[in-house]
């Protein structure tokens, strides 16, 4: 067993995210990097076997068995039944892939595996006062790097938009405006999201030399 890489976080290109519930933005680790992560970590002395599986009217659940090195793990995982419009089951084995591999995923990270992912994952849904916890997301892996800032700033320029701008996008999905409080996650999603949206839009272009605050335009990190 190479102790040394059991909890090592993933690599950028590993992580994935998704909406979670009172606006905090879920990280999650794809099937083929927590295989690789198995792998390298037992040298491929490691085996995972489905125990059961239970199909319910709206959900399947699949009880999976993961060994390695003689130690045995077990975990649940779930999967809602898709359906179109007509109420029509759209795929049950993409469905019932879906629930084998959020088990699998579970009974890997027992062995440490992604568990700093999941950190937060047990506090309470609502804060003592009875409210939701603040919009904003409990995954952290580090604060924003300077290289990340860097092609931010890179990014905004060639797509002609002003630091506010930058801002208001960084709001739309962690509910903050203050870049420097991201951590490199939230950075890296931020960074995907203006590559996808990367087009001319020079209409929402900030006039050249034109500063932000009392902020001169060489003065944003970002």
């Amino acid at each position: 067993m190479n102790t040394e890489l059991i909890e090592q976080p993933f690599e950028d290109k590993d992580l994935h995210h998704r909406p979670g519930s009172y606006g905090k933005l879920l990280t999650y680790i794809s099937y083929p990097a927590y295989v690789r992560r198995m792998n390298t970590t037992f040298d491929y002395q490691w085996s995972c076997e489905v125990t059961q599986l239970e199909f319910q009217e709206d959900e399947i659940i699949a009880l999976v068995r993961v060994t390695a090195e003689g130690i045995t793990k077990m975990q649940a995982g779930g999967k809602r039944i898709s359906r179109n419009k007509e109420g029509k089951v759209i795929s049950l084995g993409d469905d019932t892939k879906a629930a084998i591999t959020a088990a699998f995923k579970k009974a890997a990270s027992m062995f440490g595996i992604g568990i700093y992912l999941a950190e937060g994952d047990d506090e309470e849904a609502v804060s003592g006062n009875g409210q939701p916890p603040p919009r904003t997301t409990a995954r952290t892996t580090g604060t924003i790097t300077e290289a990340q800032l860097k092609l931010l700033k890179k990014l905004r320029t060639e797509m002609g938009l002003g630091p506010e701008r930058l801002c208001d996008t960084a709001y739309e999905l962690f509910k903050t405006k203050d870049i420097m409080t991201l951590n490199k996650t939230q950075a890296s999603t931020l960074i995907n999201t203006l590559k996808r949206l990367k087009e001319p839009v020079a209409s929402e272009a900030r006039p050249t030399g034109s500063p932000s605050q009392s902020q001169s335009e060489e003065e944003i990190p970002f």
